[in-house]
């Protein structure tokens, strides 16, 4: 498995006694974790975003076919218990 950048700044400061270099070693890593955070939290956007988006059609699917249903005089609780509640093979 090959090292991140922020592994290899924290074990390279470790190594090294000058302060200055150590302070830019840690800026470095902060800088890969900052980093490592924004593209987490991009792709935690995008399924969040592609999870809402799911259900909405998902929503809009569900009352399109109510509505049917009940235009078609059906129980309409019947017809989404087959439809949405029961185990598909």
């Amino acid at each position: 498995m090959r090292p991140n950048s922020r592994d290899c700044a924290i074990c390279t400061s470790e190594k090294v006694t000058d302060s200055e270099e150590k302070a830019k070693l840690k800026a470095l890593m902060h800088k890969a974790v900052s980093a490592s955070h924004l593209r987490e939290e991009k792709d935690l956007k995008k399924t969040l975003d592609s999870a809402l988006l799911k259900g909405e059609n998902l929503n809009k699917g569900v009352k399109a076919d109510e509505v049917a249903w009940i235009a078609a005089g059906k129980d309409v609780a019947a017809e989404f218990q087959s439809k949405y509640l029961q185990v598909r093979k």
